[in-house]
């Protein structure tokens, strides 16, 4: 585009140029100039005239607003098949951390040291369950201690320790209706909890039956729980298990 279009004029200058030679050949009309300066005149204000009314209007410039429009996301809809598929993931994990969990919870809950298998080349002799003296013998240590006390069903009863230290080491709990064998130990300590054990694993036998009691013994020691067994001679054992720290088992007299 020619740059003298948008050239600005001062308002003198437009007068030197435009409007002055209109008065000139205005007054030239009138004063009684020759015919040629009269017919030029004329045309000058013709073409002044004409060029006043032709000249185009100046473009506005207009701004056009920018609309801006939000664009929204929509999430797209899942079909029945595809929440079914999902719900059925969700429900998968979830069972797999449980089982997970469970298998940590188990792995932790058993005694953390090699402990002592059993030597069937020693063989043990079954006990009367319902001879309590027998039962104490069958332990093979001395009565370090005894308490006084009343079982879960309210009947009376009497703990038997067989180590000076109560917190650790086997205790056996006689009543009318249960015995219950219980022993304690740290694993820290392997030397004295595989004694602990042994003390555990000839009572077990001795209450059980040789084959039968070694059996309990190695699976609870192994961390398997059992909460009802029954021989086939009718003996009833309950809550039989191993954590980290303590063995025990309920038999039924």
């Amino acid at each position: 585009m020619n740059n003298f279009e948008h050239r600005k004029v001062s308002i003198p200058l437009a007068i030197g140029i435009f409007i002055a030679p209109i008065i000139f050949a205005w007054f030239t009309l009138r004063k009684g100039y020759s015919k040629t300066a009269r017919i030029v005149s004329f045309g000058y204000l013709a073409l002044a005239f004409l060029a006043f009314f032709a000249l185009p209007n100046q473009p506005q410039k207009v701004e056009n607003p920018t609309v801006q429009t939000e664009s929204k996301q929509t999430n797209p809809v899942k079909t029945e098949a595809e929440k079914t598929a999902e719900a059925d993931a969700q429900a998968k994990q979830l069972k797999q951390k449980f089982e997970d969990r469970k298998a940590e919870l188990e792995e932790e809950d058993k005694p953390h040291f090699e402990w002592p298998k059993v030597d069937y080349t020693q063989p043990v002799a079954k006990v009367d369950l319902k001879n309590d003296q027998a039962i104490i013998k069958a332990v093979g240590k001395p009565v370090v201690e005894q308490e006084k006390l009343t079982n879960e069903n309210g009947e009376p009863a009497t703990t038997y320790y067989f180590s000076k230290n109560v917190s650790s080491g086997l205790e056996i709990t006689l009543s009318r209706e249960f015995i219950d064998v219980a022993w304690q130990f740290n694993s820290k300590e392997p030397v004295k909890a595989s004694a602990i054990f042994n003390d555990g694993q000839r009572i077990t036998r001795a209450l059980l039956g040789g084959k039968e009691g070694a059996a309990l013994y190695e699976n609870i020691s192994k961390g398997g729980k059992v909460d009802f067994l029954s021989l086939d001679d009718g003996t009833e054992i309950h809550n039989a298990r191993c954590g980290a720290y303590m063995c025990r088992y309920q038999v039924a007299r």
